[in-house]
């Protein structure tokens, strides 16, 4: 059975990824007032090219806060909406597994 008197710090984070496209830029010619890498820039940004790598630079915090657990189910289910159904018990148990026992 869950402790519902238990309060939890909750921590949010921006994480920072450089990424990289490579587009042939002879698939593209000037057109519509925009240069071929304007149109290949759009592109990247409208999300039509495919990614050619990723790595993880940092995460920064932006926020913290103390929520105890009357707070921090609604949170949990608007967060997490494909686990709203789990009983109370079910996502007490998943929060309360949250990674290696770093306090020994």
């Amino acid at each position: 059975m869950s402790d519902n008197s238990q309060e939890y710090e909750v921590v949010t984070v921006i994480s920072h990824f450089r990424s990289r496209y490579v587009v042939p830029v002879g698939a593209f010619t000037a057109k519509d007032d925009l240069t071929v890498e304007e149109q290949i820039n759009n592109a990247v940004l409208e999300g039509k090219v495919k990614e050619f790598s990723q790595t993880h630079l940092s995460e920064d915090i932006v926020g913290h806060n103390v929520m105890d657990v009357s707070m921090l189910i609604p949170l949990f289910d608007t967060e997490n909406d494909y686990l709203a159904s789990w009983s109370l018990d079910k996502k007490i148990s998943w929060i309360n597994n949250w990674g290696d026992d770093i306090t020994k």
